[in-house]
């Protein structure tokens, strides 16, 4: 109640009217990996061999009593452009061979959490932790192993799986889309349908990495010269990414995030299969509202794929950033 009726800050600002007896901390403990992350690593941008994720927030240190310091700014802010990676050594344990870490305890300094300590960086930090466990499982070896012998298919791993690392992307031998001739009905001007074999399925400041047609309804179609099994294809559409969602206590800010599936997304479409100019197999999928989808076939031997969208959620022209065929 102090701090809503004090005048210091606007009441209607808060969507709570007190302030709660258990004290909150966003760090406690930070174990140490065989790498440290620091905050010249955050401001420079760095981009790691061995990266397995990545952040953007700006190293942003609180005061240490937060909002009872009432003499002090809440936060000392360094602001930088662009993102970092974040190396697989800062998620496993230096001196505990099978232990891996996640979240705020990874391996940083201070000025360094103060930036990866965010939900969405700590999100994509737990999803490469728990691809290396499952990699440590399967191949017999420790996580530090791991990033010796395997970093590799850590990271192709999480790229098949729609993470993204900056300065990365999409080598996977085993998918049969990046030796396809590709081409639409229809592409807008920076938005070719060559996108979708880029490697990357985010738009990376002035490259689009997306085939974007003329219209809602659009065919996208790869083809090979010999026809070669098809057991999966997997789809990853456009969920406009840079819509501004603001995590906040404000009542006016949660008004204006947009809360209903992101017009851009794909919702109905086809995809069908063809070998020497004959229909072989046809999926139907309505009502998508994800990003990426998953088609698991029976396996299949076919040398054309047609993917024909239907409609989006909203958006007036169909978006896909890629297509992969396993």
């Amino acid at each position: 109640d102090y701090i809503k009726n004090s005048g210091k800050y606007p009441a209607d600002n808060y969507a709570f009217s007190y302030i709660s007896p258990i004290a909150g901390k966003r760090e406690s403990r930070r174990l140490m990996g065989d790498y440290m992350l620091t905050e010249n690593d955050i401001l420079s941008n760095t981009v790691f061999d061995d990266a397995v994720a990545y952040g953007g927030w700006p190293v942003d240190n609180h005061t240490p009593k937060g909002l009872f310091d009432f003499d002090k700014m809440p936060a000392q802010v360094f602001e930088f452009k662009g993102l970092y990676t974040i190396p697989y050594r800062c998620y496993y344990s230096r001196n505990i061979s099978n232990l891996l870490m996640a979240g705020r305890c990874i391996s940083t300094t201070k000025l360094g959490m103060a930036s990866t300590r965010v939900m969405g960086t700590c999100s994509v930090g737990g999803q490469a932790a728990g691809t290396a466990a499952a990699i440590a499982v399967r191949e017999q070896c420790t996580p530090r192993e791991v990033g010796i012998r395997h970093i590799r298919t850590l990271q192709q791993t999480l790229l098949k799986n729609d993470c993204f690392i900056p300065g990365y992307r999409n080598e996977d031998q085993h998918d049969l889309a990046q030796s396809a001739r590709i081409n639409a009905d229809s592409e807008r001007s920076g938005c070719e349908a060559v996108h979708v074999l880029s490697g990357v399925s985010r738009t990376v400041e002035q490259d689009s990495h997306v085939w974007e047609a003329e219209t809602e309804q659009a065919r996208l179609t790869l083809q090979w010269g010999t026809a070669d099994t098809v057991h999966q294809i997997r789809l990853t559409f456009d969920q406009d990414l840079n819509q501004s969602q603001r995590i906040t206590m404000s009542g006016k800010f949660q008004r204006e995030n947009p809360w209903c599936i992101p017009g851009r997304l794909v919702r109905d479409y086809d995809v069908s299969l063809f070998r020497d100019g004959c229909l072989i197999h046809t999926l139907q999928v309505r009502d998508n509202h994800q990003r990426q989808n998953i088609l698991d076939i029976a396996a299949i031997d076919a040398d054309e794929i047609q993917l024909h969208i239907l409609r989006t959620h909203g958006y007036p022209r169909a978006r896909v950033y890629e297509v992969r065929v396993y």
